[in-house]
């Protein structure tokens, strides 16, 4: 029930081209992959990534792909495969202006996956200011295997507790031991 990595990425638009804001792969969980899967597949570089990940997830096409469009697959929106369907697999949620993704390790991590996307979806409230995030997944995924996705949670155990120090009043007798007969 682990994710292989976790990327945040622009859209684009015709005055600026997409863009990856955010990544994060898990190097314990791809090694795992690799030791327990025949069928693995190594992580292509996040640039080569962004652009599978574009053309799947946006539908914004004018022309006609076999492995895309076709009515043979089954199209189970927002788990995708990637790479002629050896990647995978790949979910993605749509946030405003950016892609939020997360690769599994098989079938199973999917709910997983997808909850941790929403709890990040729910986190970002400036895309340009991730530096919440790498703290959120540090301390609620740091091995790619989510343990508590409730940011409250989160925030709560990255923030510093103060000591609590009660004062000693003068009302207050000091204890027998501590008084010194000198």
């Amino acid at each position: 029930m682990s994710v292989r990595g976790v990327w945040v990425v622009t859209v684009g638009t015709e005055e600026s081209p997409p863009r990856c804001l955010f990544a994060r792969r898990y190097p314990t969980v791809e090694r795992r992959a690799q030791l327990q899967s025949s069928q693995y597949t190594s992580l292509p570089a996040d640039n080569e990534l962004i652009i599978s990940l574009l053309s799947v997830a946006t539908q914004q096409h004018a022309t006609f792909s076999e492995t895309r469009d076709s009515c043979v697959g089954s199209h189970s929106s927002p788990v995708y495969w990637l790479g002629e369907g050896k990647l995978g697999p790949l979910v993605v949620i749509h946030s405003s202006d950016h892609l939020l993704a997360a690769l599994g390790v098989d079938q199973q991590s999917v709910p997983c996956a997808l909850s941790m996307l929403e709890a990040m979806a729910e986190l970002i409230t400036d895309p340009l200011d991730l530096t919440e995030l790498r703290s959120f997944l540090s301390v609620c995924a740091p091995f790619g295997t989510p343990l508590d996705l409730r940011p409250s949670n989160a925030i709560n155990r990255l923030t510093p507790v103060p000591a609590k120090v009660k004062p000693l009043s003068d009302l207050q007798k000091s204890p027998g031991w501590s008084v010194c007969a000198c």
